[in-house]
């Protein structure tokens, strides 16, 4: 593994363009057709770079971006991306070397592209004087066999810590041969601990990490567990959200039906969670990727549900509820599932990021046919019109977002701080006429 700093100082001037303003024809630092973007399309290194982003936090005054990033014409797919903007939405040169770090983390053996089994950072947690990320790396593997699941740890400035996990500032696991595997979710416990979610082969994967980085060996042996959330073998699951309940126990959720699993603090399944003892709570066959714990300690979940109707495709947001015991919530829409259809003609895209208030009202961000947009739905269960334009939506400037398909491993595209959203995604971008394209990380700064 090595880790590879680079800022536009390292290339010609004219490949790197200005820091803070889009190439060809991108619509950064004004007010663009969302009314008070500012946009930053991240050429990084210019035409040599190409890139995808994936995380955003918060790191005092500035906003850290994870992601996937890739040199031109390097013998590998996609590195470990870490960047760094200001307040203002500018890069910070002051972060690693000009303002990025890419992490290596196969050694530079494997020649793929940046959008298939990169090294790629889908989760980002401040810690202190620390970056925790998690996602998923190459690692050991050869080309096409599988990923490990990352968590990996860097100072402040960018620079990674070669002290931490197995890997020279990583820690790369592989439970099982020609796995295919990645975090989607990230905290750290009241004890001290690192949890991260996601997948491995279909099934959810949790692991526990002393500070250190290495597995702890108090939860589930080695660390690790690996199972089934919603009881049925036959659905792809990913632990998609992670909470710590005040009793230390972890939910665990992601799989179709808004489902949901607890484990004790020594990571064995926890029976007493769910309505009859099943130990996981399912609902409706709807994607639940978006977890949080609210008022009272009660669980909610959100997702999107796509249907066909005669000819026609219709799109309802669903709002599952239950307690913190994991029992539907009775009182909530019908036992505990709430189904509001989308107003908008065009319909909508996957959900790429979702924050929860602690009264159950949320901002989410979505792409859809005519764009991308930040929406709003309210605690009972209605869009606020009032939000963004005359039909609830806020556009934001994000000219060519990823379309269709479903819920990508990260659910971190999105971040509320205040009044302010943070989204963090990708652009197709000309970077050499006349039909040379890259994609680029890109984030957008909002005022609700």
């Amino acid at each position: 593994m090595r880790t590879l700093s680079l800022g536009c100082g390292l290339l010609l001037l004219a490949a790197c363009g200005t820091p803070g303003t889009p190439r060809d024809g991108g619509t950064g630092g004004g007010s663009g057709a969302g009314g008070g973007n500012q946009s930053f399309y991240m050429p990084l290194l210019g035409a040599p770079l190409e890139s995808l982003g994936f995380a955003v936090a918060k790191q005092g005054s500035k906003i850290v971006l994870g992601g996937s990033g890739k040199l031109e014409g390097a013998n590998r797919g996609g590195d470990l991306l870490l960047t760094r903007v200001d307040a203002t939405a500018a890069l910070d040169t002051t972060f690693g070397t000009g303002g990025y770090t890419l992490t290596d983390a196969d050694g530079g053996t494997v020649a793929l592209t940046v959008t298939y089994n990169s090294d790629t950072v889908n989760a980002v947690l401040i810690d202190g004087s620390s970056i925790i990320v998690a996602g998923s790396a190459r690692g050991p593997f050869a080309p096409g066999e599988g990923e490990a699941l990352m968590l990996g740890k860097y100072g402040a400035d960018g620079i990674i810590d070669s002290t931490f996990g197995n890997t020279a500032g990583l820690q790369l696991n592989s439970p099982g041969s020609k796995i295919t595997g990645q975090f989607s979710s990230l905290i750290k416990t009241t004890g001290g601990k690192y949890v991260a979610a996601g997948n491995v082969n279909g099934d959810f994967a949790v692991i526990r990490y002393n500070t250190n980085g290495t597995p702890d060996s108090t939860f589930s042996k080695d660390g690790t567990v690996i199972g089934n959330i919603s009881g049925s073998g036959s659905y792809e699951e990913f632990g998609y959200g992670l909470v710590e309940q005040a009793s230390g126990k972890i939910v665990v959720a992601g799989g179709q039906g808004f489902s949901m699993l607890r484990l004790n603090t020594d990571g064995t399944n926890d029976i007493t969670f769910g309505p009859n003892g099943t130990g996981f709570t399912r609902g409706v066959d709807t994607p639940g990727a978006y977890l949080a714990q609210v008022a009272g300690g009660a669980l909610m979940m959100a997702g999107l549900y796509t249907y066909l109707d005669g000819n026609d495709y219709k799109y309802e947001l669903r709002v599952f509820k239950a307690t913190a015991d994991g029992i539907p919530d009775p009182t909530f829409g019908t036992v505990g599932l709430r189904k509001t259809p989308v107003p908008w003609a065009k319909g909508m895209g996957p959900i790429r990021g979702l924050v929860w208030s602690d009264d159950g009202s949320f901002i989410f961000y979505f792409t859809s046919a005519d764009g991308a947009f930040l929406a709003k739905m309210k605690a009972d269960g209605t869009i606020d019109m009032a939000f963004g334009d005359n039909q609830g939506r806020k556009k934001i400037d994000i000219v060519f977002p990823a379309l269709g398909g479903g819920q990508d491993a990260s659910t971190n595209h999105l971040l509320i701080d205040g009044s302010t959203a943070w989204v963090v995604d990708l652009n197709l971008q000309l970077y050499a006429a006349p039909e040379k394209y890259r994609n680029f990380l890109t984030v957008v700064k909002v005022a609700l």
